[in-house]
């Protein structure tokens, strides 16, 4: 997800209108106050914009274990416990 000047502001209204939602009047005015700073909105967005950059660098499937899966399959040593899979989605779902 990239994120432009309109993302960041539409995300700050967007933060803000849920903060004041259920809020207190002094709660409000203070997340207002707040949210309504050029330097601290700067700033958010400077943080933001780090977090993406290290975010995207991070792979979202671990391909060691996916190979290691895959060639556990190739030379017929993978195992799948069916016992114990019940038993796991027993406890998930509930037992009926």
């Amino acid at each position: 997800m990239e994120i432009s000047k309109f993302n960041q502001s539409t995300v700050i209204n967007s933060a803000k209108s849920a903060a004041t939602k259920n809020a207190s009047p002094a709660t409000e005015k203070s997340v207002i106050t707040s949210e309504s700073d050029p330097a601290k909105i700067s700033r958010d967005f400077e943080v933001l914009s780090q977090a993406q950059q290290q975010l995207s660098s991070i792979a979202e499937v671990n391909l060691e274990k996916v190979a290691a899966v895959q060639q556990s399959i190739k030379d017929r040593s993978f195992s799948i416990d069916l016992e114990k899979i019940a038993e796991s989605m027993s406890k998930q779902h509930g037992s009926k």
